[in-house]
């Protein structure tokens, strides 16, 4: 399973993972960090990375002290 997401990754698409989510490959630029002990810069070269977005099923089943609220107001 999780070969297969990274295939899919690997060519810059979205995985959607019914009432779970998605994965998206984003591009990070090139940056200036700083060592947070010494101070001292460096530079961070550009990357690729994952960004997870949650669904909204997700998000409602972690957080169910919200539901009435979406409800009421929707109504």
């Amino acid at each position: 399973m999780f070969d297969l997401i990274g295939d899919v990754l690997m060519r810059a698409e979205t995985v959607k993972l019914t009432a779970f989510g998605s994965l998206q490959v984003r591009s990070r630029a090139e940056r200036v960090g700083r060592n947070p002990r010494t101070g001292t810069e460096h530079k961070i070269s550009p990357r690729h990375t994952v960004v997870f977005t949650p669904s909204a099923q997700l998000r409602d089943l972690l957080n169910p002290e919200a539901l009435p609220d979406k409800i009421s107001k929707s109504a």
